[in-house]
């Protein structure tokens, strides 16, 4: 067996472990809930200060969070233009809208530390502030515009307070300065950070319930998501030169399933929920089968 199998497998088993326990209903919905609140606020915030110390910070790494932006843009016009001719309800639209743009780059963590170690989590984590902004503010400005319940105002605050971004923040800045973590600190946060990749891949597991109903529009959603979002991750790195571990992120992020933003914005606006949650397992199962394939051949 490669060794590339060996390090991609046991996160699938993983994956497959959290949906089994909810199948047999030992864990819920909530319990995915607190396992990603777990990894948010401190394992991944840890893991990212842990780490970030030792990556050599290049000039094109300040491009990653701007592509994340610009990938994000361009699939919302091309969503507006196929979701207008796909006559939906608007919830089911704004659903549609959100589930285009919304990249899932917390799935494909877990792969990228597996393939490429911790600089692949720090370098994805970098990506993903440019689909963070976008996410509170962008993105959820469309599901106050096509929900019931939307007060019309984003709370900016929101990505100020994520820990991750503070993650980097302090990470980087402690390298910039030149003061180096104590090693009985570092060894701390590298223990603490260690269990970001089981938790995050159980809690998907655990969310992962596709319903067979319009598929096929949910279908469109997934590929204006994966497909034309890998397409511009070409683009991307082609146009910038971007080599290296930097190149598979930038592609493969660009790529990625659905995010679970879209099943959190269909509930707190009142968007079509069920659709939100088809567009999400669809390209979540997608993803177990091509976020490996495209580490394996990029």
């Amino acid at each position: 067996m490669s060794s590339f199998i060996v390090k991609v497998l046991p996160i699938i088993l993983i994956f497959l472990t959290g949906w089994f326990t909810r199948m047999i209903g030992l864990f819920k919905i909530k319990d995915g809930d607190f396992l990603l609140k777990l990894v948010l606020n401190i394992t991944l915030p840890a893991l990212i200060v842990g780490t970030a110390q030792d990556i050599v910070f290049k000039k094109e790494y300040i491009f990653l969070p701007l592509i994340a932006v610009s990938v994000v843009l361009l699939t919302a016009v091309i969503a507006h233009i196929i979701g207008r001719q796909l006559k939906l309800s608007t919830p089911a639209l704004g659903s549609f809208l959100c589930g285009s743009m919304i990249m899932n780059t917390g799935f494909c963590l877990p792969f990228f530390q597996a393939v490429m170690g911790n600089e692949g989590v720090v370098l994805a984590n970098l990506f993903d502030l440019g689909n963070t902004f976008m996410i509170y503010t962008f993105i959820y400005m469309h599901a106050v515009k096509f929900g019931k319940v939307g007060n019309g105002k984003t709370d900016w605050t929101k990505l100020l307070k994520l820990p991750p971004l503070w993650g980097l923040i302090i990470g980087f800045g402690l390298s910039f300065i030149g003061v180096v973590i104590p090693d009985f600190i570092q060894k701390y946060l590298l223990l603490i950070g260690s269990p970001t990749t089981p938790l995050i891949m159980l809690s998907l597991g655990i969310y992962f319930h596709p319903h067979l109903a319009r598929i096929p529009k949910a279908l469109i959603a997934v590929l204006i998501r994966m497909g034309l979002g890998l397409a511009f991750g070409f683009t991307a790195v082609s146009l910038l030169n971007i080599q290296g571990i930097a190149r598979q992120i930038v592609i493969i992020s660009c790529g990625a399933p659905i995010g679970f933003n879209t099943i959190v914005f269909a509930n707190l606006e009142s968007l079509d929920k069920e659709f939100a949650a088809t567009m999400v397992s669809i390209a979540l199962f997608l993803g177990l089968a091509l976020v490996p394939l495209f580490l394996y051949i990029f």
